[in-house]
């Protein structure tokens, strides 16, 4: 089986998304690069297949991402859910978040993700 993970051919997409990160990405990268969130390795515009994931924990398998107002759009949300429908189908788990709650509730945010993994990492044991 061919390499999902960060394909080249879409190397200039992600490139071009985290040069253009939103104000909340960037708030919520802060947050987690340099293994700032229980020691753990997050990256950011990560390619799985054909798509880019906001912020990915490879030792979870977990995509967290972060939504604008125009994912409030129909087209949007339907092309959102079945992409994370078919990542969903590789084994990725999601956490999404609105730019209001990273702006407006980052702690509670950091919480719900700190949250998680403990979850997932007690149930590996």
């Amino acid at each position: 089986m061919p390499d999902i993970y960060n394909k080249y051919d879409n190397l200039d997409i992600r490139r071009r998304l985290r040069l253009h990160s939103t104000k909340s990405e960037v708030i919520l990268w802060k947050q987690l690069r340099n293994k700032r969130l229980l020691n753990l390795k997050f990256k950011r515009q990560y390619g799985v297949d054909n798509y880019a994931v906001d912020f990915y924990c490879p030792k979870f398998k977990l995509a967290l991402e972060i939504d604008g107002g125009h994912h409030l759009e129909e087209e949007v949300k339907e092309y959102d859910q079945a992409r994370q429908e078919y990542l969903e189908d590789m084994g990725i788990a999601f956490l999404r978040f609105t730019n209001e709650q990273i702006i407006n509730e980052l702690k509670t945010v950091l919480k719900i993700i700190a949250e998680y993994i403990a979850d997932k990492a007690s149930e590996a044991k």
